[in-house]
């Protein structure tokens, strides 16, 4: 049940790794987890996130982010925080040398 564990990870992000594939997917669950706890994103499962989610994220890390700047930057400062992050970039972004390389160094 979504609702369950929409609950269970704003307490414990990284309870997030015991929900199924579906919702280890769903963007509202991701960045619920990645607000209780930014080692979530490694239990998250990949997709494509929109600027909306991208910024979300960012601001999930801890990271100051506007509504201006690119789904390419936001991506950048998201895996600059945690590489894993590189999972919910465009396949475009994911083979841009410069944040593949941010992804590497913070793996």
């Amino acid at each position: 049940d979504k609702e369950f564990v929409l609950v269970a990870v704003g307490h414990h992000g990284t309870a997030i790794e015991h929900a199924a594939d579906f919702l280890r997917r769903d963007k509202e669950v991701v960045l619920q987890a990645i607000k209780a706890n930014c080692k979530a994103v490694n239990c998250a499962m990949p997709f494509v996130a929109d600027h909306q989610c991208l910024l979300q994220l960012v601001r999930a890390l801890g990271k100051q982010a506007t509504d201006n700047e690119s789904d390419q930057e936001l991506l950048l400062k998201a895996v600059q925080h945690n590489g894993n992050c590189l999972q919910f970039g465009t396949h475009e972004f994911r083979r841009d040398k410069e944040i593949a390389l941010a992804a590497v160094r913070t793996t």
